[in-house]
């Protein structure tokens, strides 16, 4: 919806590969055109990725990517698959540190 457009920065941080819905938001994936460079993937592709290693993409990948940017609005789409539990794809922690 966005990947031509060079006023929308795009960040996710999810988990990719091994099958994992909806299959998109590998690294390769950085918008098109004018917007190239406007859309950051950060895919996990290793179970159990957890607080440790989020903490760590937020201080060195998504602050400083973010504050460069500038944005005039956030919004934060933030799924519970990561929480854990049996069976989950990843590991965060349900309470902030």
């Amino acid at each position: 919806m966005f990947d031509d457009d060079p006023l929308v920065l795009y960040l996710s941080l999810h988990r990719y590969g091994l099958g994992f819905y909806p299959g998109t938001g590998a690294p390769e994936e950085v918008g098109e055109g004018r917007a190239r460079g406007k859309s950051v993937n950060m895919a996990f592709r290793q179970p159990g990725m957890g607080d440790a290693e989020y903490r760590l993409a937020f201080e060195r990948l998504v602050m400083p990517i973010a504050s460069e940017f500038e944005p005039e609005f956030v919004f934060v789409s933030a799924g519970f698959d990561a929480a854990r539990r049996p069976a989950a794809p990843l590991a965060l922690a349900p309470t902030l540190t």
